[in-house]
C-alpha cells in the first residue's frame, strides 16, 4: 500500500502528507484521518482499518485492492 498511497497522491499533484490528510478531511469531515497515519502508511508501517482503506480508495477513485496493492486495474 505504501507504494501506492504515495503514487497516487504525487499524481493528484498533492505534495505532501499534510496536505493529503486535510484534503481528506475536508471530503469526509473533521479528524478523518490524521497526518501521522499518511505518513505510518506511506512508510509500509502498521495495518490501516477498512475504513480508512475504503475512504483513501473512494478519495481517489480507485479500488481497494488497487490501493493495496492487490489488483493492477485502478476502478
Amino acid at each position: 500500500m505504501s507504494n501506492r498511497l504515495k503514487e497516487l497522491r504525487m499524481h493528484k499533484l498533492i505534495e505532501s502528507q499534510r496536505e493529503l490528510a486535510i484534503q481528506v478531511n475536508k471530503k469526509y469531515g473533521g479528524n478523518a484521518i490524521s497526518y501521522g497515519t499518511i505518513a505510518t502508511l506511506e512508510r509500509g508501517e502498521g495495518n490501516p482499518r477498512w475504513k480508512t482503506i475504503l475512504m483513501l480508495s473512494d478519495f481517489f477513485g480507485v479500488t481497494p485492492q488497487y490501493l493495496m496493492g492487490y489488483d493492477e486495474r485502478r476502478n
